[in-house]
């Protein structure tokens, strides 16, 4: 379990000697200046945190705080491809740097298992200028520009697994995280852009758990070995949920179950709207089929029935959605996809100093944050955002770090904590308590 001690001594390290070795080797510091490593990416996390859209005189404000007097004209100059490099090789390097979860989930539900993996992807859409860098998958307008964020998180005690950048145009399929070893008895939970049947049956020869969705036209046999037209079976179906022995795939048929549950007649609506809004997108029309099988959840796993029942296996399925929320926390908080500037160099650093923010953030609240089910990330942040600038300010002193560290804490722990609601169950209810609902 991460303790503060070991959460103040990983943000010492991350700021500490090696940012200056990083911060030569990227080009961004030439000769002995004012400016350090250190100093510069304080700089702009505690601009970027104080506001959004921060300026040049801004962002030179925060560095003047910290003994590197510049003015605005002055940062902007720095503010360049070595910047970008250099921001991206920081990034890179705390990454590295693993702080742990806690000790044991808060829900057991989730103890079922040798950790969760969550894995999703968001990406951002960058000017056009860049996609020598970072490279889209390409518009009516042409080549474009776009980075994909890569992210696999372990749910259960909330330790980050990694945070990976790849070009806009890269599938899912290619992420780094697709093959990352899991140890026996892990469940990795992913969005269809994951889906992969030989993936699957790897993790299955391995003892390795997976709860999936299942994908449209994917081959279905029943116990039977009889293809399955799963239209057709679910459609003649009287029950709202089922659970059943299936074999996936053509060539290589790979034992599971396939679960099935009936959704309320509105959510097969929105379904519907957002299959048709996604074809129409890509110029296409969806198939009659497709629409009339968005009125159920579809779900194969290869976990057997005495370890995860169908409800159980449903409700760690609503999981998944926790990292999408990650992702909005990210954006509508700590504002990775805007920046209010021209300069490409500048967008990138300015999205690499955010990245970094997160991961700092998510690291304070692993020691003891992470134990209450009813945590909410929405209202930490803020909070952590308040707290930001005097970290940073006491970074040099551990007996100091860890009290504000401690402060912190105190203050996720009694603020930061999601009510219930009656009418509508969120996830943590829903995982605390089997007869909750929830109409997502």
């Amino acid at each position: 379990m991460a303790t503060i001690t070991q959460v103040a001594e990983t943000f010492q390290k991350v700021f500490g000697e090696q940012i200056e070795v990083l911060a030569r080797q990227s080009g961004f510091i030439r000769r002995k200046v004012t400016v350090t490593g250190s100093g510069f990416v304080q700089a702009l996390v505690m601009a970027f945190q104080a506001k959004r859209s921060a300026s040049y005189s801004e962002i030179s404000q925060s560095a003047s705080s910290l003994g590197m007097p510049m003015s605005a004209q002055g940062m902007e100059q720095r503010l360049n491809e070595s910047s970008s490099q250099f921001m991206k090789s920081v990034l890179e390097f705390a990454v590295k740097e693993k702080v742990n979860g806690i000790t044991q989930s808060a829900f057991p539900l989730l103890e079922k298992f040798n950790g969760v993996h969550l894995r999703d992807s968001s990406t951002i859409s960058l000017p056009a200028t860049l996609k020598e860098i970072w490279q889209g998958s390409g518009n009516s307008n042409g080549e474009s520009a776009a980075l994909k964020i890569q992210v696999s998180w372990e749910y259960s005690h909330g330790a980050l697994d990694g945070i990976f950048l790849q070009d806009g145009y890269c599938q899912d399929k290619t992420s780094p995280y697709q093959n990352m070893a899991l140890p026996a008895g892990a469940l990795h939970i992913g969005d269809l852009g994951y889906f992969s049947l030989e993936k699957l049956a790897e993790d299955s020869e391995k003892g390795v758990f997976w709860i999936t969705r299942w994908k449209f036209k994917t081959t279905l046999w029943d116990k039977s070995e009889h293809l399955l037209d799963l239209l057709d079976f679910l459609s003649g179906q009287t029950q709202n949920q089922l659970d059943l022995p299936v074999r996936v795939g053509g060539k290589q048929q790979l034992a599971c179950r396939l679960l099935a549950g009936r959704v309320p007649q509105e959510v097969a609506d929105q379904r519907r709207q957002r299959i048709k809004d996604t074809y129409r997108k890509k110029g296409r029309q969806p198939s009659e089929k497709l629409l009339q099988l968005a009125e159920w959840t579809i779900v194969l796993t290869n976990v057997a029935p005495s370890l995860l029942s169908l409800k159980e296996a449903l409700r760690l399925l609503k999981v998944r959605w926790q990292i999408e929320i990650l992702f909005k926390l990210w954006k509508e908080y700590l504002s990775i996809d805007e920046w209010n500037s021209k300069n490409p160099w500048r967008i990138l650093t300015e999205i690499y100093a955010k990245l970094l923010t997160a991961l700092l953030f998510h690291w304070t609240t692993l020691f003891d944050f992470w134990n209450y089910p009813d945590r909410s990330l929405f209202k930490a942040v803020k909070v952590f955002q308040k707290y930001i600038t005097t970290i940073l300010f006491n970074l040099n002193n551990i007996e100091v770090l860890g009290s504000i560290l401690q402060r912190l804490s105190a203050c996720y722990t009694k603020s930061c904590r999601i009510g219930k609601h009656t009418n509508l169950a969120c996830t943590y209810q829903m995982l605390l308590d089997p007869a909750a609902t929830s109409l997502c």
